[in-house]
């Protein structure tokens, strides 16, 4: 207990300092710090923590206030690029806050492994690659990232005993392959959060003369000539749609379906939205193609291995509704028994969630 006392009282003292600190707090595990960029990589893994009792910190580095905590000088998105010189400013500033834990876990963009990888890093690490193990973010000065040492440290950890590299979709270990690197190909795919509760306040931003019940929503990611195409498309087939923002996934539970156009070769949505029931209507790869080749305006990931990414999963065929044209979704929206599928989404999303939870508690045994 008087352990326990002093860490909650030294991570109290610095965290004026470091903005973006959250807590799962069980007495008597490993402490175990986990960085992110990413709000809904933090919430997944604290998810994870709950259901497996770990004594969890964790840093969204994206809510810093104000940013410059990170590396001393840095107040723009160039904190996403892990250069030796910033991930060393990291170190130096941080390394007395770090040493204090057990593990760490860095998740959403894999660079900020590369603070502890230069480091000698001797305790545990984890590095849940969720977008690129060589992300920059291209809209900023790089700084030369990623570099060749950064490719060498990262190919290296993957051989030593206390590292675990763990990609979140089988995509991740196919870039990291295509780019000279063998990181294995043990995927953790993400365990969905089940916090229900609307994220910005009690208020629904369903508009009163929108009837959820009866109203196929539009996942926004899409621009503006392409969310046009797809409600005048639903517009044709006598669809009631509606899009916009959204407050969290219990919100958008409420609604008869969502029509989603995969973006990326995996989302969190995806998860949180299988523990809730929600139905996914979701063009076909053959459809996908077919409009592609048409110049249709639709958003797509690739036009190309459809299968790495997690939409297209054999393993969801009986969970998501796939249609293979327009008429095709109509046919399928009128006729669809939507509390069976509820049913089974949920079955199926609990199944996952267990054997998520199983696979991390695999790792922690591992290295714990």
């Amino acid at each position: 207990m008087k352990k326990l006392l002093l860490l909650l009282c030294f991570v109290g003292s610095i965290a004026a300092d470091v903005s973006g600190l959250s807590y799962v707090r069980n007495p008597g595990k490993p402490n175990i710090l986990h960085l992110s960029l990413h709000t809904g990589c933090i919430k997944d893994f604290e998810d994870v923590a709950n259901e497996l009792r770990l004594n969890l910190t964790s840093w969204n580095i994206g809510a810093m206030t104000p940013r410059t905590n990170f590396d001393g000088t840095t107040s723009n998105n160039a904190i996403w690029n892990i250069t030796a010189q910033r991930a060393q400013a990291v170190w130096e500033r941080h390394k007395d806050f770090f040493n204090q834990f057990d593990m760490i876990l860095t998740s959403d963009v894999a660079p900020l492994s590369r603070i502890f990888l230069q480091n000698n890093w001797q305790k545990p690490l984890v590095i849940w690659i969720c977008n690129r193990f060589d992300y920059a973010d291209h809209g900023t000065n790089r700084g030369g990232f990623p570099d060749k040492a950064y490719y060498q440290l990262f190919q290296e950890a993957a051989d030593k005993p206390n590292v675990r590299i763990i990609p979140y979709t089988d995509y991740e270990w196919y870039h990291a392959e295509q780019r000279g690197l063998s990181i294995g190909r043990r995927t953790i795919r993400p365990i969905g959060s089940i916090d229900d509760s609307l994220r910005s306040g009690d208020t629904s931003f369903i508009p009163d003369h929108v009837d959820p019940t009866e109203t196929l929503f539009i996942y926004p990611r899409l621009n503006d000539q392409q969310m046009r195409f797809a409600q005048s498309v639903c517009a044709d087939l006598n669809i009631k749609t509606h899009t916009g923002v959204y407050n969290g996934p219990g919100e958008l539970a409420r609604y008869k379906a969502v029509l989603y156009f995969p973006y990326a070769w995996s989302n969190l949505a995806l998860y949180e939205n299988l523990q809730r029931g929600i139905i996914h209507f979701v063009p076909s790869i053959a459809f996908v193609k077919e409009l592609l080749a048409q110049r249709k305006p639709i958003r797509t990931y690739t036009h190309t291995l459809f299968e790495l990414g997690e939409w297209y999963k054999p393993e969801y065929k009986d969970v998501i509704v796939y249609f293979d044209s327009w008429q095709d979704l109509k046919a399928k929206f009128e006729t669809l028994d939507y509390q069976a599928m509820q049913q089974k989404i949920k079955a199926f999303g609990a199944k996952h969630r267990a054997y998520v939870l199983k696979q991390w508690q695999e790792v922690f045994d591992e290295l714990l």
